[in-house]
């Protein structure tokens, strides 16, 4: 029996939700890194969190959207027009980093950096979805 786009994009989100899903429990068995760790390890748990909080939200968002849509080729128009818009957010954000950064900005860069590892969560799951769809129109 062959599936239909929406089983094959439905199954993949449940296996990138079951990797999400691996990747916190590794991520809160190093809590104690929290205080005691070195402060690159700190920075680097931080923006796991970032990349794993945009990653959730995508997966939530494109479930939604698989869930609702009936026609699968509104549904492919939509999950492209999505990646368009993640794309988007992220050269925002470089380019208002690179562009507003002094260096008394710290707070700003901090925002810069938290944006830019959601959405790079946000484009890893919403690519992985295209190149389903790349793989089931050939």
């Amino acid at each position: 029996m062959t599936e239909t786009i929406s089983e094959i994009l439905e199954n993949t989100l449940f296996d990138l939700s079951d990797t999400l899903k691996l990747h916190l429990i590794e991520l809160n068995e190093n809590r104690s890194l929290f205080m005691n760790g070195p402060s690159q390890e700190l920075i680097q748990r931080t923006f796991n969190i970032s990349f794993y909080q945009g990653q959730k939200q995508a997966i939530e968002a494109l479930d939604r959207e698989i869930k609702t849509t009936t026609d699968e080729n509104d549904l492919i128009a939509n999950l492209k027009r999505y990646s368009q818009d993640v794309e988007q957010q992220l050269l925002n954000v470089i380019e208002l980093h690179t562009t507003t950064y002094e260096s008394e900005e710290n707070l700003r860069l901090a925002q810069s950096l938290d944006s830019y590892y959601h959405c790079k969560g946000q484009h890893d799951i919403i690519s992985e979805l295209l190149l389903q769809i790349n793989k089931y129109s050939i």
